[in-house]
């Protein structure tokens, strides 16, 4: 099927959020040379639980630093611009799981966890700023957030399949509705304007094997990888789903070659446990 067409079903099943007001303003200031600190404080500074959030994340344990962040300003002056852009992004992604059933929970879960993860590994692999790797985890999996949002009996269903072992999500996604997640993420970041890169890894965390090297950034294959490599640890461990998935053949994974990382037995079971730890550990700030 043409990507037309799947825009064109996509834009009739789906009703597509407007842009999370804060987060443009923010990426506005942050593409204006002439932006200041505090403009990009008064842009975030009216919702009270968003700083709350972006003050946690800062504080993560991903972000090595002597001092606690404690103040919005101080993590601009810590961060710096982008990756500040990068954590209202992912901040702002909270509004849109605003039911909380057991579909929310277990989608919330997995995408919090991915987040962690990808935050994780990009740290341990030195492939990516831990702020880049936070908001491509968090917003892999947006596209199930918008379809159950716009269709909750449909993807209740599809859940159940899932969670019952009848498939991936993607695979019961476009046997029902002729598209997946992944489409309608891809699409709605690029409808929102959000960078094209983090369109790219939401399209791609389902289809690692399209990736060309050859035709591709560096940075983009690195951002993708580190993506579906983070969502196969999660799905490994189980967060997000029924039970822990033990077919998931970590070291095997595509994304790893192409990032030129070769790990033992030893190295996934001792990178599954850290994680797992961190998991635990910085979950409660995001929510």
């Amino acid at each position: 099927m043409d990507d037309n067409k799947i825009v064109e079903m996509i834009e009739e099943t789906c009703e597509l959020p407007p842009v999370p007001i804060v987060a443009s303003k923010v990426l506005r200031l942050v593409n204006d040379p002439n932006s200041t600190v505090g403009q990009l404080e008064e842009a975030i500074m009216g919702d009270s639980n968003l700083v709350s959030r972006i003050i946690g994340m800062a504080n993560s344990a991903y972000y090595v630093r002597i001092h606690k962040v404690k103040t919005l300003k101080a993590a601009i002056n810590v961060l710096g611009y982008k990756a500040l852009a990068n954590l209202v992004i992912a901040a702002s992604t909270r509004q849109f799981y605003t039911k909380f059933g057991l579909v929310e929970k277990l989608l919330w879960e997995h995408s919090v966890g991915t987040a962690i993860a990808s935050a994780v590994l990009a740290t341990e692999f030195k492939a990516l700023k831990s702020d880049e790797a936070l908001v491509g985890g968090l917003l892999h999996d947006i596209g199930k957030t918008i379809i159950n949002l716009s269709k909750p009996d449909d993807y209740r269903e599809i859940a159940e399949e899932v969670y019952n072992g009848n498939g991936k999500y993607y695979e019961v996604e476009r046997e029902k509705l002729g598209f997946a997640h992944n489409d309608v993420g891809s699409y709605l970041i690029q409808k929102w304007n959000f960078p094209v890169e983090l369109g790219k890894v939401i399209y791609y965390h389902h289809s690692i094997e399209e990736v060309d090297p050859s035709s591709m950034d560096p940075f983009q294959v690195k951002y993708i990888c580190i993506i579906d490599v983070a969502n196969n640890c999660v799905r490994r461990l189980g967060v997000g789903y029924r039970e822990p998935d033990n077919s998931v053949d970590i070291a095997g994974l595509r994304s790893l070659q192409l990032l030129s990382v070769e790990l033992t037995q030893d190295d996934v079971d001792a990178l599954l446990a850290k994680i797992q730890k961190v998991i635990e550990e910085e979950k409660s700030k995001f929510d």
